[in-house]
């Protein structure tokens, strides 16, 4: 159970994309401890799926929030690995994604959302998306302060802009506070309206084991997209 910490699986990878790519992609997001591809075991090639495993397992959240991952010309799909490890089971040889000629689980309609799924357990983190660019540390935190007792507020950074990339988490001292945020979703910082949704904690192991149906969901409707609004850290000139 402990091996999904930070796991995420990603699935409609071009046959082109190899595992340094993959790395390459998602070390953006954070330290990226391991990055695998499923090949055929026959053949050798992709299977069209993989794995990717961050150092910190918080990472996990800001991917999923963001939608419109693109990988080497592709719109791949990322989702948490569930509690149990299971790993999806390809159909006909052909791996995931319906597009690279296997079937896969990619016409299976229904079920997973499109990228954006957050932790829906307890925890005293909740992730915050849309920051204005000015936002710091201490306003984060007192923007919060209303629901409870603020221990820490992290904003992430593009380390090679040296700019903020427009979300990060807050933590409280209880639980309570992170559900009394997440109830009202969208909270005022320095005049612009944020979104909150809980994150997973450090000792997690990944997933909400069945609450998207598992993996089974396929690229389910590629209408949830939308609910990141093409995700964050894209619209950081002009604050």
């Amino acid at each position: 159970m402990s091996d999904n910490v930070g796991k995420i699986f990603v699935g409609g990878l071009s046959w082109n994309t190899d595992e340094d790519g993959l790395r390459s992609y998602f070390s953006q997001y954070g330290e990226v401890a391991a990055a695998n591809i499923m090949q055929n075991k026959e053949t050798g090639k992709s299977r069209g799926f993989g794995f990717v495993t961050f150092g910190d397992p918080s990472v996990v959240d800001v991917v999923l929030a963001q939608s419109g991952h693109d990988i080497d010309g592709r719109t791949i799909e990322a989702k948490p690995c569930n509690a149990k490890g299971s790993t999806p089971r390809d159909q006909n040889g052909g791996g995931y994604g319906g597009r690279q000629g296997g079937g896969g689980f990619n016409n299976r309609r229904g079920g997973g959302g499109g990228g954006g799924g957050g932790f829906s357990g307890r925890t005293d983190k909740i992730f915050v998306g849309g920051l204005p660019g000015h936002v710091t540390k201490e306003s984060l935190m007192d923007a919060f302060s209303k629901f409870g007792n603020v221990v820490d507020s992290v904003i992430m950074m593009d380390q090679e802009q040296q700019r903020p990339r427009g979300f990060g988490f807050v933590t409280f001292d209880n639980e309570d506070s992170v559900d009394q945020a997440c109830q009202e979703h969208y909270v005022d910082v320095q005049g612009k309206q944020v979104e909150c949704k809980k994150a997973r904690p450090r000792d997690s192991a990944g997933g909400d084991a069945g609450g998207r149906g598992g993996m089974r969901g396929g690229r389910g409707g590629r209408g949830g997209r939308g609910g990141y609004g093409g995700g964050y850290g894209g619209g950081q000139g002009g604050g």
